[in-house]
C-alpha cells in the first residue's frame, strides 16, 4: 500500500461491492450488441465492461480496519 493511499470504512466498500454486483447481475440479462455483422462499440458493450472494471476495482480498495503488510 502506498503511503498516500486513500482508506475506505470496510461498510462503505462493502456496500460499493454489492451495488456494482448488483448493477452486473442486470446488465447480464442484456446481449452486447442487437447485430453483431457491424463493427462498433455499443453503448451497452462499454456499460458492460466498465461495470466489471468497476466491480474489481472496489475489491482493491483499502479500508481503515485492514492492516496490509504488517503497516500500521
Amino acid at each position: 500500500m502506498f503511503s498516500n493511499e486513500v482508506l475506505i470504512d470496510k461498510i462503505e466498500k462493502e456496500k460499493l461491492v454489492e451495488l456494482a454486483t448488483e448493477a452486473n447481475k442486470i446488465l447480464e440479462k442484456y446481449e452486447y450488441s442487437s447485430d453483431y455483422s457491424h463493427h462498433t462499440v455499443t453503448c451497452m458493450s462499454r456499460v458492460k465492461t466498465l461495470g466489471k472494471e468497476f466491480l474489481q476495482w472496489c475489491s482493491f480498495l483499502y479500508t481503515k480496519e485492514e492492516k496490509k503488510g504488517g503497516e500500521e
